[in-house]
């Protein structure tokens, strides 16, 4: 159970977030580029991250006020949606 002196406003959340990708080159990019983002992280947040050929699997775990679970899975998606254009203009400058 969630360990809070405001266990009022603290749930215990999971979220999982699977994602797949065109490639699994492009999968394995964009997973990367999220990776460093991941440490250190706030008490009561756990982040797993698996990439299984072009699929992401994200399982976000934690013990916090949904609003701050809201703002994780947020931010995870802006970082991926930014990796992904940016792997995009990247390819279309290659060839």
């Amino acid at each position: 159970m969630c360990d809070s002196g405001r266990e009022d406003l603290v749930v215990e959340a999971k979220a999982f977030l699977e994602l797949v990708f065109s490639s699994s080159e492009e999968a394995r990019i964009i997973s990367g580029s999220i990776n460093p983002d991941n440490f250190p992280l706030p008490h009561g947040l756990l982040i797993s991250l698996k990439v299984e050929d072009n699929v992401v699997k994200i399982l976000v775990e934690s013990c916090r006020t949904l609003l701050s679970l809201l703002y994780t899975l947020d931010d995870i998606i802006s970082m991926m949606i930014l990796s992904l254009k940016t792997v995009k203009i990247v390819d279309e400058k290659r060839f």
